[in-house]
């Protein structure tokens, strides 16, 4: 069953909104009508849509995507760097001491062995995923972004969730 036929005043708003740049689809919402209606209601009127735009506008946007997708590679090395240093760093540890409140407080060279591996891995995911951004940037795959920034997201919480299950030393 077909739809309702396109009025001659809707003919004319489509006209409007072509000369006033609007796109084909902001005048099928305008309209509410599908947008197959309106472009064919357009082309009868002999009325066309630029591509022209649009592709500069989708280009642009990959650009802008692109340009993103470096920020978070920088972003994952410098938090592998940081995960590094803080796995060799001298740490200061404290612990109740006594029924005065008193703390014993003293320093390793390095943090516990278990935080250490935890900081390691973290770095890892964090270098293996700015290692797979790289990777995407030659292939321009780009399901695979999403997924690389969750497996990171998924590493960082399930390290943090560990070292949150670990009884208190």
């Amino acid at each position: 069953m077909a739809g309702n036929p396109i009025t001659e005043a809707e003919v004319e708003q489509i006209r409007r909104h072509h000369a006033a740049g609007l796109s084909l689809n902001a005048t099928a919402k305008a309209l509410g009508r599908p947008v197959t209606t309106v472009r064919r209601a357009a082309l009868k009127a002999g009325l066309s849509w630029d591509r022209t735009r649009t592709e500069a506008a989708v280009k642009a946007a990959a650009l802008d995507f692109a340009a993103r997708r470096v920020l978070i590679q920088q972003r994952y090395l410098e938090i592998a760097e940081e995960l590094q240093l803080r796995a060799v760093a001298e740490a200061e540890h404290a612990q109740p001491a006594g029924a005065d409140g008193e703390v014993r407080r003293w320093k390793t060279k390095r943090p516990e062995p278990r935080e250490v591996a935890d900081l390691l891995r973290a770095a890892t995911a964090a270098t293996n995923a700015e290692l797979r951004l790289a990777d995407y940037k030659q292939r321009d795959n780009h399901d695979d972004a999403a997924e690389i920034v969750l497996s990171f997201d998924v590493a960082v919480r399930q390290a943090y969730a560990e070292q949150q299950a670990e009884p208190d030393a």
